[in-house]
């Protein structure tokens, strides 16, 4: 499991501040060698916006691999998406 913190501190040439504050996290689970799980939350505090994440990839043969994956956007304006594929 990867933890990241962040602070940025900006200052325009106008002389205007911005700042950024944000936080996440990534879990990857491998239960086979088959099998892979990832997963993954990050946050900006001041625009009141987060982000969760996840992925399946699936080992059917050695020529053959799915994968599954989604995003649901949790700010001002939420979001899903949804994508697949067979390789």
């Amino acid at each position: 499991m990867n933890t990241n913190l962040g602070y940025t501190e900006s200052v325009s040439n106008s002389g205007e501040t911005g700042r950024a504050t944000s936080y996440g996290f990534t879990l990857g689970y491998r239960p086979s060698d088959m099998l892979l799980l990832n997963f993954s939350y990050d946050g900006e505090l001041e625009e009141g916006r987060s982000v969760f994440s996840g992925s399946s990839n699936w080992l059917w043969s050695k020529k053959l691999q799915s994968q599954f994956g989604f995003s649901f956007d949790f700010g001002d304006d939420p979001s899903q998406q949804y994508n697949t594929l067979l390789s």
